[in-house]
């Protein structure tokens, strides 16, 4: 027998709905802002270390050790060589 909707349940999906429907206006202006600010963080690198290859390899070198924050703060699992 199927259980039957509880008035908790349904506020949540009309929130989660409504949240959604926004969210596709919400998510290109937040990664416009965040490209854009990408773009000048690196050019002001470049500019600092006077070298555009380090200041490559240091971007990409930053952007991995977040990535790694994020793995470990996540707890997600990491894949066996094999799995790969």
């Amino acid at each position: 027998m199927p259980k039957a909707f509880s008035i908790q349940h349904f506020a949540f999906s009309i929130v989660y709905l409504y949240f959604m429907k926004y969210l596709i206006y919400f998510l290109p202006v937040v990664i416009g802002i965040a490209l854009t600010t990408q773009s000048g963080v690196n050019s002001q690198l470049k500019t600092s270390v006077n070298n555009p290859w380090m200041a490559a390899f240091i971007s990409f070198l930053v952007g991995t050790i977040a990535l790694a924050a994020v793995i470990i703060v996540t707890r997600q699992t990491v894949p066996s060589m094999g799995a790969l």
